[in-house]
This record gives structure tokens, C-alpha cells and sequence, in this order.
């Protein structure tokens, strides 16, 4: 529907203007009278049209806008964070005796966007330790699941091949595990794993439990507020 809409509204705003510009050689083309009360009725449609499209644009070019500006937030704020929780990942894969075939990302929550903002990653093939996305606001996505239905955190439902778009690890299982402040979940740390069925194993799930309440323990330890990123001019008094 989003992509219907958005293809209409630059449809309009790109021929209804050209209409008008070439209003009266239409007209004598056609031999339309101007003065036709139909004729008008057409061109205040249009107008109304032309109108409401413009201002969906601009709703559009207002919502990237801000998009464009947290994201750059979030870079800045995962590049201060990143080399330590990158760190802790590693010693979770460790202690979890992952390999090539697994991959940790640690993810905070904040509820006041409503979004999910990576701040650590790892695994032992470098190729699946790149960051594709910063963030993830899609409320279909796994990591949402995770934190808003309890079956999957608890039994480790089968993932949706919709969960899978835009990864850049095409796992065939994964399983997340949420991060808890005085009840209120502020952040999810998610296996992701090139082996089919890896998460249906109980102590396999409980193993990342016990690891999750450790790197629990340290952001809480860090007083990391996810709702509140720092803003651009702290950011820059930081050097970054």
C-alpha cells in the first residue's frame, strides 16, 4: 500500500503541474470551451489533488529528514559503545563455543522510538560481522517478536522467511533473548546460526540465557538509558 501511495503521489506531482502547464494548447486541441463548468470542476479536482500529494511529499521528505539524523546519532553513539560490547560478544562466543557458523548481535531498545539500535556484533567469520542495519523500526521483524510474544522466547518458534529480508547472514535458525531493567525490557542480544534447528535444543537457549544476564549486569552497571541519545553537540564535544 506505502509503495501504491507513494508511486501515485510522484505521478501526480509530476503530470498534474505539466497539465497545467499545457492547459490551453489542450483545450485548443480538443476544441474545449474554457468557460465549461465541467472543465472546471476537473481543474479544482485536480488542484485538491495536486495539493494533498504535495503535502504527502513533504510529510515523506520530513520523515527522512529525521530518519537521516537519528541514524546518524546512532552511528556516532554504536561507535562509542561498539569496541567494548563488540568485545563482550566475543567472549559470549567463546563461552558458548560458537563458530564460523553463528553470529551475536546485541541490540538496545528504546520504547520512546520504538526501535531497536545495534550496539555490538560478532563472529568468527568476518564477513558476517558487518553491520547492515542500524536500525530497525520494523515492527514485523524478529527482534520484536521476541520481546512481544512470549512463545518465542521461550521455545524458540520457527522463523518466518520474512524475518530474513535484508540480512546480510541468511541464517536457517536464530534466537534472541531480552535484556530486562526493573522489569522493562530495554535491549535483546540475538543468535544467529547457519545450522537448521540449532535453538530447539533447551540448554542450547539456556546457555544464552545465562549469558544475556551477564551482559545484563553490565549495561546496567553502565547506566545506558536507551531512550536517551545523546545529541548531536555532546556528540561532537566527544569527537564524534
Amino acid at each position: 500500500m506505502k509503495i501504491f501511495l507513494a508511486t501515485m503521489e510522484k505521478i501526480c506531482v509530476f503530470s498534474i503541474p505539466i497539465y497545467f502547464g499545457l492547459h490551453d494548447t489542450i483545450l485548443s486541441l480538443f476544441n474545449v470551451d474554457k468557460n465549461n463548468i465541467f472543465l472546471c470542476y476537473i481543474d479544482i479536482f485536480l488542484l485538491i489533488i495536486l495539493f494533498i500529494a504535495l503535502i504527502y511529499e513533504a510529510c515523506i521528505q520530513y520523515r527522512i529528514f529525521k530518519y537521516k539524523k537519528l541514524l546518524k546519532l546512532v552511528k556516532a553513539y554504536r561507535s562509542f559503545l561498539s569496541g567494548y560490547f563488540d568485545d563482550e560478544l566475543k567472549e559470549v562466543s567463546i563461552n558458548l563455543t560458537y563458530t564460523e557458523n553463528e553470529r551475536l548481535t546485541l541490540y538496545l531498545y528504546s520504547s520512546s522510538q520504538n526501535a531497536f539500535y545495534s550496539i555490538g556484533r560478532y563472529s568468527k567469520s568476518p564477513k558476517y560481522n558487518q553491520i547492515g542495519r542500524y536500525i530497525i523500526d520494523d515492527t514485523k521483524e524478529y527482534v520484536f517478536a521476541v520481546v512481544n510474544e512470549e512463545k518465542h522466547y521461550e521455545k524458540a518458534e520457527p522463523i518466518k522467511d520474512k524475518w530474513f529480508n535484508k540480512r546480510n547472514m541468511l541464517s536457517n535458525d536464530m534466537y534472541g533473548v531480552y535484556i530486562e531493567d526493573k522489569g522493562i525490557k530495554i535491549g535483546i542480544i540475538i543468535a544467529q546460526s547457519m545450522k537448521q534447528k540449532k535453538f530447539k535444543n533447551k540448554e542450547e537457549r539456556q546457555k544464552l540465557k545465562n549469558e544475556a544476564i551477564r551482559l545484563q549486569e553490565k549495561i546496567l552497571q553502565m547506566k545506558i538509558n536507551p531512550n536517551a541519545l545523546p545529541s548531536e553537540t555532546d556528540l561532537m564535544e566527544k569527537g564524534l
